[in-house]
């Protein structure tokens, strides 16, 4: 994440990352999103002439 941004492993830490987030948003908004940790990434490229 960016200024404010973090990861949450329980509903206290999510809390207390919110708190923070909306502390230092322009907006009074906070983006939740799902994590991927611990899952396996891949990068495939596609070249065709």
């Amino acid at each position: 994440g960016g200024t404010g941004g973090g990861v949450a492993y329980n509903r206290q830490e999510l809390e207390n990352l919110c708190t923070a987030g909306l502390d230092l948003s322009m907006t009074t908004e906070v983006m939740l999103e799902r994590s991927l940790l611990g899952w396996k990434e891949f990068e495939l490229e596609v070249m065709r002439d």
